[in-house]
């Protein structure tokens, strides 16, 4: 039986990969632009922050280790476990907005330790999985284009990921017109599950034969 990869052209896997990160970062970025905003406005005035700052520590500190990751698991396993991580920051924006959208409140927003703590632990995951998604990810990249061309698999992968920013800048202004900070997170946890789905079917790094 052939490999995932097989009959898949480089084109073809350097377009599936960034429409996987497209989904994966325009959640996040969108999350990003807003955490300090949404949190303040929820009564947790530095929580967004915070979280923000341990996500960058925990992305520098998981960078030495990274490649190591990468190495003993492969690009795509490492790719399919680093983005779950990233779940765990929709999850937790979900479960916070929920205490404001819903009357009574659910039990754990009576314990606002509880909350704080599982958003920083969240982050920093999400930071580590970052480290190491990006580190895979340059792997895949490298070993999917031809020698000749590996500059413009990057740049049309960098053009296509970039429209993540924009997007994920867009969401909210449009949703908040209409719908609440849960049905907000609850759509960006829809897309980063859309991602780690898609990235179950990622296909194989291999080598190409010829030029595309």
């Amino acid at each position: 039986m052939g490999s995932v990869g097989a009959g898949w052209s480089s084109v073809c896997k350097l377009v599936y990969i960034s429409i996987v990160f497209f989904f994966l970062f325009t959640a996040f970025n969108s999350v990003q632009y807003l955490a300090s905003q949404i949190y303040e406005q929820s009564g947790y005035d530095n929580l967004g922050r915070i979280c923000l700052f341990c996500f960058n520590i925990a992305f520098c500190i998981g960078s030495f280790a990274s490649a190591l990751y990468v190495k003993n698991l492969g690009y795509k396993k490492s790719l399919l476990l680093a983005a779950i991580p990233f779940l765990f920051a929709y999850i937790a924006g979900t479960g916070m907005s929920a205490c404001t959208s819903f009357t009574p409140a659910p039990v754990y927003c009576s314990n606002r330790l509880f909350i704080q703590g599982f958003h920083i632990f969240a982050y920093a995951a999400a930071g580590l999985a970052s480290a190491i998604i990006w580190t895979a990810h340059s792997g895949y990249m490298i070993q999917i284009a031809p020698d000749n061309q590996k500059g413009t698999y990057f740049g049309t992968f960098f053009s296509i990921i970039q429209n993540s920013f924009i997007v994920g800048s867009l969401l909210p202004s449009v949703m908040f017109r209409f719908a609440s900070v849960f049905t907000y997170f609850l759509l960006m946890l829809a897309l980063a599950v859309i991602a780690v789905f898609l990235f179950t079917f990622l296909p194989n790094a291999e080598a190409p034969t010829e030029v595309d």
